[in-house]
């Protein structure tokens, strides 16, 4: 009698994938924000939710296309606000990029009022004028001072 082929469960294709990709199942599970013992549990469920198959794949950067057909082929669920529920690490990296401009759009921001303070104390001096022009610039062309524009001229 021919032996019947078994279909792996999800939880222990994840359990594979990670051995093979020798991934750290310590960062992953702070990345997921997930303990030990949730990952463990994973190992051991026939299905896993789309979700995180997603998460894991984006995080270890591998595609389980192959080994989960399913986990790509369901509509992901969407959330109050239209986002998209799971993150892939594409999704992660851009979201610190977008967090790294904005934090340092405001530390111009607070660059800019001091330079403004500075230039009202100084009512008459050098100074004020360097920083009026300077203001006069950005006013008038501000996307070339967006994270760009350098004293020295270097972009």
């Amino acid at each position: 009698m021919p032996k019947k082929k078994t279909k792996l469960k999800e939880g222990e294709i994840l359990r594979r994938v990670l051995k093979e990709t020798n991934t750290n199942l310590t960062k992953l599970t702070l990345q997921l924000g997930k303990s030990r013992g949730y990952l463990y549990g994973l190992f051991t469920k026939a299905k896993v939710d789309v979700k995180i198959i997603r998460k894991i794949g984006g995080i270890i950067k591998h595609d389980f296309k192959q080994q989960i057909p399913r986990a790509y082929t369901e509509t992901p669920k969407v959330g109050e606000n239209n986002e998209v529920i799971f993150r892939t690490g594409e999704s992660i990296e851009l979201d610190r990029i977008k967090e790294d401009f904005i934090s340092t759009l405001y530390t111009q921001q607070k660059v800019l009022r001091i330079l403004a303070e500075v230039a009202n104390q100084n009512e008459k001096g050098p100074l004020k004028k360097e920083i009026e022009k300077l203001f006069k610039e950005i006013k008038e062309n501000p996307k070339d001072y967006i994270l760009t524009k350098r004293d020295d001229g270097e972009e």
